[in-house]
């Protein structure tokens, strides 16, 4: 999996945020214990950082010096624990019976009994567990590990009032490098894929946050030098703008010219493109319409397609065209081009450049594609 030489560090959830254990694991031993012990999975709540060892043995990387800042796991008498035993025995255990342990957790701090595992579904958990939360929030002005004030016993609700486990908790990233936050939901956090956000450099720091305002409120008291992530506009060149197209569209090659092409960018890098040029059906370039004709993106970021699209609309409006057309194949379902206005006028039937006359090799998919319009009054 790795072509270089890493250092892992295992990192786990608490109920009090992400604490990381002091030992370290080479490329071999990590995945000795990952594939033969764990059976390949990590348990719910566990994490590892991996670190080119290059970068762990430089004592002035941003991202050491983030990691060394997580809290380190150590008993009750003070000395460093070792992950092993606790991490194969939390992958031994049943989805309930972690959410039981989180649950005991809490109750224990705030001095409220619980009733036997035996005795809850497990829903039942999950909302009590989350009514403990709530609590740890309800008091904005204290830190994030003090905000735990219950003074009752928590009620149970009823299968009507349960909160759904999807999206049930909010997600904490930082990268380093450039010295930003997001905060995603669960939901965000799977549909974008760990590896992506890793690849990226956002280093995953806690997932146990019941919103964002408890999300904002560790970053504020923890992390007060990073400011949230957001896309900033960035000048490109049809060059620049191809060479990212080649490397990051799913099913497209870049194009071979443009009217103008726009750019997003994390403050560092690229992250976002849009290629406009004239129509390829000539029997629609009416000089009056332009095309987008790519859009790549770096899939870690959420809502960068909604943006290039808004970003490319209004610069071909300024320049006094009346539309700006695209086509997406017709499983994609176009959530990006509705949020910026864009409208579905039908399907094209798709084809092949191939011909006898003019032989060519297709690169791309040639089914039918949906067609999406925004006109300019």
């Amino acid at each position: 999996m790795y072509s270089i030489e890493n250092i892992h560090i295992l990192v786990k959830n608490t109920v009090d945020g992400r604490i990381r254990f002091s030992k370290e694991y080479d490329d071999k031993a990590f995945f000795e214990l990952v594939e033969k012990r764990l059976g390949g999975y990590f348990p719910m709540d566990w994490k590892a950082i991996h670190i080119e060892k290059s970068e762990y043995m430089g004592s002035d990387s941003k991202r050491m010096k983030l990691i060394a800042e997580m809290p380190v796991a150590v008993s009750e008498s003070g000395s460093l624990l070792d992950p092993e035993d606790i991490i194969i025995r939390d992958s031994q255990l049943t989805d309930k019976e972690r959410w039981y342990e989180k649950m005991a957790t809490l109750a224990k701090r705030a001095r409220v009994d619980v009733e036997s595992i035996d005795r809850y579904t497990e829903d039942e958990i999950k909302t009590v567990f989350r009514k403990f939360i709530e609590e740890m929030t309800s008091c904005p002005e204290v830190q994030p590990v003090q905000r735990l004030r219950i003074r009752k016993k928590a009620k149970v609700q009823t299968d009507s009032e349960i909160i759904p486990a999807p999206g049930l908790f909010y997600w904490v990233f930082l990268n380093p490098e450039i010295m930003k936050s997001m905060i995603l939901s669960d939901d965000e956090q799977r549909r974008i894929g760990a590896m992506k956000l890793h690849d990226e450099g956002w280093i995953p720091l806690w997932g146990c946050a019941l919103s964002k305002r408890q999300a904002n409120l560790y970053l504020r008291a923890y992390y007060p030098n990073y400011v949230a992530f957001e896309p900033v506009k960035a000048p490109t060149t049809l060059r620049e703008a191809c060479e990212f197209v080649n490397d990051n569209h799913r099913h497209h090659i870049s194009p071979q010219g443009h009217k103008f092409s726009v750019a997003l960018s994390d403050g560092n890098k690229i992250i976002g493109v849009a290629i406009i040029g004239r129509p390829v059906a000539r029997w629609k370039d009416d000089h009056k319409t332009l095309e987008v004709t790519r859009l790549a993106v770096k899939e870690a970021y959420p809502n960068l397609c909604s943006m290039l699209y808004r970003s490319a609309a209004r610069i071909a409006k300024e320049l006094g065209y009346d539309r700006l057309i695209t086509y997406t194949l017709v499983e994609e379902p176009g959530s990006s081009l509705k949020a910026a206005g864009f409208e579905w006028i039908g399907e094209s039937d798709g084809g092949s450049w191939n011909s006898n006359r003019r032989k060519r090799v297709d690169r791309h998919p040639i089914g039918r594609k949906n067609i999406w319009e925004i006109r300019f009054g």
